[in-house]
């Protein structure tokens, strides 16, 4: 069964509606959103963001929104999803 999601894309005006199934990883929902590589996907802003290998179809509801921003960097070393 698919899910359809909102990717709001940090820093533009921009919302991207993407299908996703049970086996969509993040980093293919950051692809199918037109993200750079260098972005991460999270559940909202300040919680911790997925994994790029992560499934996320049990983490998110039909309709949900999920944000994709870029890798956080952190004293000089970019900090990548869990």
């Amino acid at each position: 069964m698919q899910k359809q999601i909102d990717v709001r894309i940090a820093g533009q005006e921009r919302i991207v509606k993407v299908e996703i199934s049970p086996e969509t990883m993040a980093s293919e929902i950051l692809v199918k959103a037109g993200c750079p590589v260098d972005y991460e996907l999270s559940p909202a802003v300040g919680q911790p963001p997925f994994g790029k290998d992560e499934k996320i179809y049990d983490r998110v509801q039909n309709g949900g929104k999920v944000i994709a921003s870029p890798v956080a960097v952190v004293g000089g070393v970019k900090e990548e999803g869990r």
